[in-house]
């Protein structure tokens, strides 16, 4: 390989980003069906989706350039695969600290592409490609977005029950005029059942 401008440097970038989308649509399919809860399965589920998705969008930009982009190993992206293989293999783990473990890992996985597609795209750039910039601005859209829905389920799954009671609780529609104090904000919310005082009763 050759490295004699930009475009050659971008080149080579894509490859290995070509290389590292192979790889995890081979191999996280079987770490996805090691989780427990539906919403984890379905969120591992999705980066397998978003990764045939760039995957895809490499072959444009190959046939945008008039080059074959044949993939390259990524030592990096074959490291985290290989964590979360070593992850499913683990003895008495607990199913949600497992579930925990491999979104973790997802977005590791998914941030160190993140990077790799920003530098290409500024490479594109700087180049003069435009088009290929484009597809590349996609592709850092569409992360993001995973990127952001990858933080949301770890955060969901870390907090403590009574937590999310509450906050499933709070999205639910609950009428004014029902509520007479902060403290029955909190009932309400927390499914206590609290006697209420004569007072109360008369409370239109």
């Amino acid at each position: 390989m050759k490295l004699r401008s930009l475009e050659d440097l971008m080149v080579a970038q894509l490859k290995i980003l070509r290389g590292a989308e192979e790889h995890i649509v081979s191999n996280l399919p079987k770490y996805a069906a090691c989780a427990s809860a539906p919403e984890v399965v379905a969120a591992l589920e999705a980066q397998v989706a978003e990764a045939a998705a760039q995957r895809t969008r490499l072959t444009r930009i190959a046939e945008i350039l008039d080059k074959k982009l044949s993939r390259r190993t990524s030592d990096p992206v074959e490291g985290m695969l290989e964590e979360m293989r070593i992850l499913t293999m683990l003895k008495k783990t607990d199913p949600q600290t497992l579930d925990i473990a491999l979104l973790s890992a997802s977005q590791r996985l998914l941030r160190h592409r993140m990077n790799a597609y920003r530098h290409a795209q500024t490479l594109a750039e700087e180049s003069g490609s435009g088009p290929v910039a484009e597809l590349l601005d996609e592709a850092l859209a569409e992360q993001s977005a995973a990127d952001a829905e990858l933080t949301k389920q770890i955060g969901w799954l870390i907090k403590p029950p009574v937590v999310r009671k509450i906050v499933e609780a709070s999205v639910q529609a609950i009428k004014p005029s029902k509520l007479r104090r902060p403290a029955d904000v909190v009932d309400r919310l927390l499914g206590v059942d609290v006697p209420r005082s004569a007072a109360d009763e008369n409370v239109t």
